[in-house]
């Protein structure tokens, strides 16, 4: 056999040792990477790793991790060598392959001008059971050059790996979402229980409206609310906490008693009555006995400054009923 021959077969041999060595090593990592996905169910930590191992392992120069929310909505969870700004945006991907594509490899999509934006470029979709649940999409390589297809099977490979390790902690997150909302509905059951008692023991009508009071700040954390009672020839105001200035004449008044449902500004801003709005007031509940609304709460901002929910609204509803009773009985 010739030298050539055997500088030849040299040269193979210790490429395809290379490949060996370096399928052995992918192997490895995506065996690690398995186990670290699967040790966690926090959402965040899962997306976190299925993002910056990769980033690190190829030397990306910037990446981000979008999680399918509903429909073709996708919500972006994590992101790196990006604007922080971009977390929690919610993006429309229609028509999406389900294989590891390029930007170039595909056209005329209305999501395409967002991600050539921001200068991304490598697609990988993660799907289960023919859904996809998460996309992660990368940058350019920090050394240059185009993405190998041996980096692409890679990352293919490790989307398919970590599908599950998502879903369970999609699953986890419901979870934990519904016991905060249980645990908070058991908390308003508790307070509506221990006011209602005072309430009914109570013909002070003072202390009613202090305990109505009570419950405006300490649950819904309210940082101006106006208690009005309706008389049988007019309206009075019961309790103003905060709103100073504000005229309460006829307008003011048939503006506030036009609502016969708990309402807040959030739902239709257009269905808010301009009265209430120009002061300050971005909620009403209405207070009922025998089917009638003889009283009005009229809500201000919050001390965090968020907006009330249709939990807060009802639970305040179910509380102004149980104190209209209470001062009718007073």
């Amino acid at each position: 056999m010739s030298e050539k021959n055997l500088d030849k077969q040299s040269l193979i041999k210790g490429e395809v040792e290379d490949d060996v060595q370096r399928k052995l090593l992918e192997l490895s990592t995506l065996f690690e990477m398995s186990q670290l996905l699967n040790s966690s169910l926090n959402l965040n930590s899962i997306v976190d790793n299925i993002l910056l191992s990769p980033m690190g392992r190829m030397m990306i120069n910037k990446g981000l991790f979008l999680l399918h929310r509903e429909e073709q909505n996708f919500e972006i969870l994590t992101l790196k060598g990006l604007s922080r700004d971009l977390l929690e945006k919610k993006i429309v991907l229609t028509d999406l392959p389900q294989k590891p594509f390029l930007l170039q490899e595909v056209a005329g999509k209305d999501w395409l001008p967002f991600f050539e934006s921001q200068g991304l470029m490598l697609f990988v979709p993660i799907t289960l059971r023919n859904d996809t649940i998460g996309l992660v999409v990368f940058g350019k390589k920090l050394i240059g050059g185009k993405y190998l297809e041996s980096e692409i099977e890679f990352l293919s490979s490790l989307a398919h790996i970590a599908a599950s390790s998502i879903h369970n902690g999609v699953v986890f997150e419901e979870l934990r979402t519904v016991n905060q909302k249980l645990d908070k509905k058991i908390q308003e059951l508790n307070t509506l229980f221990d006011i209602g008692k005072a309430l009914n023991a109570s013909l002070d009508s003072a202390k009613i409206l202090k305990l109505l009071s009570y419950g405006l700040m300490g649950e819904l954390m309210a940082q101006k609310f106006m208690i009005l009672i309706r008389r049988s020839t007019s309206v009075e105001i019961a309790e103003n906490r905060g709103f100073a200035g504000v005229a309460v004449d006829d307008a003011f008044v048939t503006a506030a008693f036009s609502y016969s449902h708990p309402y807040s500004i959030d739902q239709s801003q257009d269905d808010f009555h301009p009265k209430l709005m120009e002061n300050d007031i971005i909620a009403v509940v209405p207070m009922k006995a025998q089917d009638t609304t003889k009283g009005m709460i009229l809500l201000g901002k919050k001390f965090n400054d968020k907006s009330y929910s249709r939990d807060e609204l009802d639970f305040i509803h179910t509380l102004g009923n149980q104190a209209m009773i209470s001062l009718e009985n007073a």
